[in-house]
């Protein structure tokens, strides 16, 4: 337990960047290079931005309480098939990547890189985000119920 008369020195390392949700919507930290020499965590070497409207959001310990909980993200076959999910604004599928229901749309950080088809049941990707085909194959291949979710090549 720590004592608060008593000094001492949390170690500790946050990721370059990692989505996370907190009240039905997608976030994303990001560590500010250039401006690491401070200590901890401030607004001047730390981001947090809502990601459906690329939106930064003040720091606080609601939303860091959220990233440092080591988020349990939606298997894409949840994501993608269950009504339910898609009422939510943002969906957080990997500690890079998340899907927007109301657009079918799955996102790398800020970028769109491949649209779902609900009728189909199929993932494509545009010419530039074929690179993305790896990325959404391991998500599916770490999900046993993405058997019914088809990926375009």
């Amino acid at each position: 337990m720590l004592d608060q008369d008593a000094p001492y020195e949390m170690q500790y390392s946050l990721p370059h960047r990692g989505m996370f949700e907190y009240m039905d919507s997608v976030f994303q930290l990001q560590r500010i290079p250039a401006r690491q020499w401070k200590k901890g965590i401030t607004g001047d070497n730390t981001r947090i931005i809502r990601m459906i409207d690329n939106k930064p959001i003040a720091i606080g310990f609601e939303l860091l309480e959220a990233f440092t909980n080591k988020p349990a993200y939606t298997h894409i076959s949840r994501a993608l098939l269950d009504k339910e999910m898609q009422e939510r604004p943002a969906i957080a599928l990997s500690c890079r990547m998340w899907y927007m229901p109301k657009k079918n749309l799955i996102y790398a950080d800020s970028k769109p890189v491949a649209y779902f088809n609900p009728k189909q049941k199929t993932i494509g990707f545009s010419d530039n985000s074929k690179m993305f085909s790896h990325e959404i194959n391991t998500l599916m291949k770490d999900d046993v119920e993405a058997h019914e979710i088809k990926v375009e090549a």
